[in-house]
């Protein structure tokens, strides 16, 4: 999984109470407050700022066996939808 991440996706935290200083990173910043649900959520956008992927990190811990499988899947979603768009 850490291979995928690694290859195919930018990772990265967003802090709410941080102001972006760039205007790329204010659209950045608003994209993801539209999108976000509460507590933890896992998006994965395009560089458009389209999302192709949405997990709720409570969902994710439901299926405790199956985390990485679930993940991955997700993973694969996203970069199948990803191609779809372009």
């Amino acid at each position: 999984m850490i291979g995928l991440l690694n290859d195919r996706f930018v990772n990265g935290w967003v802090l709410y109470s941080h102001e972006p200083e760039t205007p790329d990173g204010r659209a950045l910043m608003k994209r993801l407050i539209e999108l976000y649900k509460f507590p933890v959520d896992s998006l994965i956008l395009t560089p458009d700022l389209e999302c192709v992927g949405s997990q709720n990190a409570n969902k994710m811990q439901e299926m405790p066996n199956r985390k990485t499988e679930q993940y991955l899947a997700f993973l694969s979603d996203a970069l199948t939808k990803f191609h779809a768009t372009k």
